[in-house]
């Protein structure tokens, strides 16, 4: 079974997006500061990655993203002024 380069860079992206997720939840639960800086710094370089083979996708024309329409952009931000009137704490302060 022979994998096309399209195939083969859509799975690198799936697992950087696993890796970098796995990263995020280390980095939240991390008790120990030396630990946390060497996650924090493995979670950038996998982040670049991530950004790296997205961009390659785009340019390649194999990513491609739809565009929101003016009702699905109302849509969700009156969902999220809803959700900061319930938790006020949501909102940023000024």
């Amino acid at each position: 079974m022979k994998l096309l380069m399209r195939d083969m860079i859509q799975d690198l992206l799936t697992t950087e997006r696993t890796l970098s997720q796995l990263y995020l939840h280390a980095q939240h639960t991390c008790a120990n500061e030396g630990l946390r800086q060497t996650v924090d710094e493995c979670l950038a370089e996998v982040n670049q990655v991530q950004t790296r083979l997205f961009n390659e996708m785009e340019q390649r024309g194999w990513l491609k993203l739809p565009m929101a329409g003016r009702q699905e952009i109302e849509s969700a931000i009156i969902h999220w002024e809803q959700q900061i009137e319930r938790h006020p704490e949501l909102a940023e302060e000024e």
